[in-house]
């Protein structure tokens, strides 16, 4: 069958990890398309300490009621103690986007092992290299077909079907109908889910914020707060809610009423989350649910046990509107877009490209965590 995916990759030009030229072939076959880039550093971001600078690597936050966005400041700054207000500062872990790529990395190899006879699936991948050297050596490095360096357009449609972020390393799966049905695969090959290859019901704010194919601002969200339990507890808690999202979702696979995240180490969204909903710092496991779909209302579980029936019975009275909200995240009016923006990041892009065929303009709005 045919599908957009399927006519891009028609016409695309891959080479093999010997960078020869190569066809592929993906008549009835599930297709993963990996965008990666195990080169990348951190990302920038400005620190306001008493000595301004762009810096990189883990980092400080504090949420001021007063400013446009969170207070970043450099680890090397905040402990050399040249910034004077400390108060309500939390030392934030970055995500480090050169693991991320060799797990997932080695994550579809097993997949590609496992099913090597008759595989159901292929792998193509979809590189963020800036230059062609770190290309040959990022395509070597790979089993699997990479888009030629030069084959700029198809990169274009490839990126802009699946609604990649450059520079992210990311796997989104498709069935052999031409069908997107993950659209955050990290976590299903780190895991070695088995095929087909759908997406996970829960997912930690540290690594995305998408949870079953939809991010964290399209639909409500119950989000289990963890970071002060060692990682046997959260696994425990992890499973705990694996067994509420999919009691859930079992009537609502197509349109799920809410999503599942759990935040098992401090992070930007987390932080934000918590300063915004004004949930206590306290040294045991919480959760809430927001609702994006209403203004951002939040509710607490005010006490309720973190046990299956507990969560169980507080999404059950969310999903019948039983539930009294605590407060509205976003105030209405001018500042509501403004607000949403401070835990992700809009970014429309407006791209022309001249072709043998014509030109073609595309517009694409992507949203990026901070």
């Amino acid at each position: 069958m045919s599908s957009a995916l399927h006519t891009i990759l028609g016409k695309a030009q891959f080479v093999d990890s010997s960078l020869q030229s190569v066809r592929v072939d993906f008549v009835n076959k599930g297709v993963v398309v990996l965008f990666d880039a195990p080169g990348f550093c951190d990302d920038e971001f400005s620190c306001c300490s008493d000595a301004p600078h762009l810096a990189r690597g883990n980092k400080m936050v504090k949420w001021d009621a007063t400013a446009a966005a969170p207070v970043f400041v450099c680890v090397e700054c905040f402990d050399a103690g040249i910034y004077s207000g400390d108060v309500g500062f939390e030392r934030i872990q970055q995500f480090d986007k050169v693991s991320e790529s060799e797990k997932v990395v080695a994550g579809l190899q097993r997949a590609i092992d496992k099913y090597r006879n008759n595989s159901p699936f292929m792998v193509i991948m979809v590189s963020f290299a800036e230059d062609e050297a770190l290309f040959n050596l990022h395509a070597a490095h790979v089993s699997w077909p990479t888009l030629d360096f030069n084959d700029h357009a198809s990169a274009l449609k490839i990126s802009d079907l699946c609604g990649a972020f450059f520079g992210e390393t990311e796997a989104y799966v498709w069935d052999a109908c031409g069908t997107l049905i993950n659209k955050h695969g990290n976590k299903t090959f780190k895991t070695d889910m088995p095929y087909p290859f759908l997406p996970l019901k829960v997912t930690d704010l540290s690594e995305s914020n998408m949870s079953n194919n939809y991010r964290i601002d399209e639909k409500p969200a119950l989000v289990v707060f963890c970071e002060s339990v060692d990682s046997i507890e959260q696994a425990r808690i992890h499973n705990l809610l694996n067994k509420v999202a999919e009691a859930t979702l079992t009537s609502h696979n197509i349109n799920p009423p809410l999503l599942f995240f759990t935040s098992s180490r401090i992070n930007e969204s987390s932080h934000n989350l918590r300063s915004w909903a004004q949930l206590p710092r306290e040294n045991r496991p919480d959760f809430l649910i927001i609702d994006s779909m209403r203004n951002n209302l939040t509710y607490l579980s005010h006490g309720r046990p973190l046990t299956e029936e507990g969560v169980t019975q507080f999404v059950r009275d969310f999903l019948v509107g039983a539930l009294t909200s605590d407060k509205a995240l976003e105030p209405q009016g001018a500042r509501q877009r403004q607000d949403i923006e401070k835990l992700w990041i809009k970014t429309v892009t407006i791209t022309t490209v001249k072709t043998a065929e014509g030109t073609s303009t595309t517009t694409r709005t992507s949203y990026k965590r901070v």
